[in-house]
């Protein structure tokens, strides 16, 4: 039973030979190009007020902490640079 666990981790770890994650296109190079700006405008905010991110080390390296990855996230929900689509949407009613 145990040798037949074994077996089927190997196989698990083998793979199929595809990417785990399917390349993404134009669009969301695009958004994640925005993303990583804000992220900068963010930590220049926080290194203004005298801030550090937190990080914690995982096995696959140093990431910053879930806390201050929500407290991110809101911050980037909060100070929108361009209204949303659905504003925008209502403005023309």
């Amino acid at each position: 039973l145990e040798a037949e666990d074994d077996e089927r981790q190997e196989e698990a770890a083998c793979g199929d030979g595809r990417p785990m994650l399917a390349p993404h296109g134009p669009a969301l190079s695009v958004q994640l190009r925005r993303v990583r700006l804000r992220l900068r405008e963010f930590l220049a905010t926080q290194a203004a007020a005298g801030k550090s991110v937190p990080m914690q080390r995982t096995a696959l390296g140093l990431h910053p902490t879930m806390r201050w990855t929500i407290r991110f996230g809101k911050w980037l929900a909060t100070t929108r640079i361009t209204a949303p689509r659905a504003s925008r949407w209502h403005a023309t009613e």
